[in-house]
């Protein structure tokens, strides 16, 4: 430790230069530019006569001072922590670094900063648990049904996305709480001036989570890597500044959809299932599956199915949630027989596409009767895609029976990401087509529409910059309409200011469409 200490001070000590040192991004004149930390550098020894900047040597360095450096020699960080197996390193001192002392790079040039983490890695191979979710009081069934949920009559959502969040929940690694919490504070204020009532917030993209849970692990997206621990809940606090507003708070689950990566398995603790379920293939026989480059739970198997229904039972007997949401990801297009193989021919239909389109309602049917024994008046919808045809041969969402009778969904919201004059799939047609699929009263129906039509414009979008505003007015025009909801935040607005994009097309887009949304009643359903 002494012999590290000493080591680090020299090099320091080689960076410290000239007293008479300006502050700020430009020396001017001067070789020697002086940061915050308080260290000084000689900016000749790594600015190059071509413009080039070499690499100084960081390995070891407090991250304060390291970027604090890089600042000054016209060069940007970003940085991630892990643990530090070797002990060779300070804590939150950096490790490495993806450009190597000595090398030279362009001004401007982003440097990617490894800094140690405090503590000791937990190993994924000896069962632990979340100290969050061992710290929290064990609830019964219904134990949050006292709840009442805050829901509109008419839904003006906005979708936030994994991606949406990921600079939201770190930078570099996770936020403080309070930080986390002033910057969703500031988006969800942004959506109540610019007229939205609902926020549906991505809680499980990949068969992980957003919040301590028993029984998902923290997600990358949260935590930088898997195999890591929040020191807080981040679920509790978005629900809190949403509700401080008035903003309808879905939780929004992926059911099938899991990890992308091999190594992942290695990282997640063993007290997980789906960790269990990849390691004993011959116990558990494609529980987990692999197609292309991702895995999916299959859901032919009961305990599958239990476990995305375990998961938003969770959600809603711990939280105060206002709905449950689940979007298109289901069966993947073009997935072979080979993995439910067995389980089909043992079934007795007559056709695979039937065999897997009853998996999928069994896992609807159970997910709403699960959330309604938690509380009856928390909402549970889905979000297929566009495409009827697909949804029903490719996805296997028998959408024709869950849309037909009472105990599966409370609302239908189909991706009509198309515009008025799409070749095969009309926004006009497409969603009267959906609307007639709808034959139990008691379902509503929303539509759900994409901003990266108007980021990246083709076809109708380059010349016209109201198709927004007449995607809503015709909605709004016809029998069943309970809502609209736009993915998605990061395309409209910076996820860390909350400020609106300066994309001219997006700019003239919003013009047309948000006072046409901010006119639409805010009126609360009563429990």
């Amino acid at each position: 430790m002494t012999k590290r200490i000493i080591s680090f001070l020299l090099m320091v000590l080689m960076l410290l230069s000239f007293t008479g040192c300006v502050d700020g991004n430009e020396s001017g004149n001067d070789a020697t530019a002086s940061n915050e930390s308080g260290v000084s550098i000689d900016t000749n020894q790594y600015i190059n006569e071509d413009g080039t900047i070499t690499v100084p040597d960081l390995i070891n360095m407090p991250l304060e001072q390291a970027r604090a450096i890089l600042k000054q020699l016209g060069l940007k960080s970003k940085f991630t922590e892990e643990y530090d197996k070797t002990d060779k390193f300070e804590v939150g001192c950096v490790m490495k670094t993806d450009y190597k002392a000595g090398e030279k790079v362009k001004k401007g040039t982003q440097i990617f900063l490894t800094i140690r983490k405090e503590g000791t890695p937990i190993d994924p191979d000896e069962p632990y648990t979340d100290p969050l979710v061992a710290a929290r009081e064990e609830l019964k069934q219904g134990a949050n049904s006292d709840y009442k949920p805050l829901n509109y009559e008419t839904m003006k959502a906005m979708w936030i996305s994994q991606f949406d969040l990921t600079n939201v929940f770190r930078d570099g690694s996770l936020r403080s709480e309070e930080s986390f919490r002033k910057i969703f504070a500031s988006l969800c204020e942004r959506l109540v001036t610019d007229g939205y009532n609902t926020v549906i917030v991505q809680v499980r993209p990949y068969g992980d989570s957003f919040y301590p849970s028993a029984y998902y692990p923290w997600s990358e997206y949260v935590m930088g890597s898997y195999g890591l621990y929040a020191s807080y809940d981040p679920l509790k606090v978005m629900i809190e500044e949403a509700h401080k507003v008035d903003l309808s708070f879905q939780a929004w689950i992926n059911p099938m959809r899991a990890y992308s990566k091999d190594k992942t398995f290695e990282l997640i603790n063993v007290s997980y299932k789906t960790r269990q379920w990849y390691d004993n293939p011959e116990k558990y026989p494609n529980y987990i599956y692999k197609h292309k480059t991702n895995y999916y739970l299959n859901v032919a198997y009961e305990e599958v199915r239990q476990l995305i229904i375990d998961g938003a039972t969770e959600i809603v007997r711990y939280y105060d949630v206002d709905g449950v949401h689940m979007d298109d990801y289901f069966y993947p297009s073009g997935i072979p027989n080979d993995f439910d193989d067995v389980l089909f021919k043992e079934s007795g239909c007559f056709t695979r596409v039937q065999f897997r389109k009853e998996n999928i309602s069994k896992l609807v049917k159970g997910l709403y009767s699960a959330i309604k024994k938690e509380n009856k008046n928390v909402l549970f919808g889905i979000s297929p895609a566009g495409n009827i045809n697909n949804v029903r041969t490719s996805c296997c969402l028998d959408i024709d029976l869950i849309l037909s009778k009472k105990g599966y969904v409370d609302y239908i919201m189909p991706q009509i990401y198309w515009g008025f004059e799409h070749d095969s799939q009309p926004y006009k047609k497409c969603l009267q087509n959906w609307q007639n699929l709808v034959k139990e009263p008691s379902i509503k129906f929303m539509v759900g529409i994409t901003a990266s039509n108007i980021e990246s414009p083709t076809g109708e979008f380059i010349d016209n910059k109201d198709v927004f505003k007449r995607y809503l007015l015709h909605a709004q025009s016809t029998d069943k309409f309970d809502g609209i909801c736009v993915f998605s935040i990061g395309t409209l607005y910076g996820t860390v200011t909350a400020n609106p994009s300066t994309n001219e097309g997006i700019e003239e887009e919003m013009k047309n469409f948000l006072p046409a949304l901010k006119i639409i009643p805010n009126k609360k359903i009563s429990y």
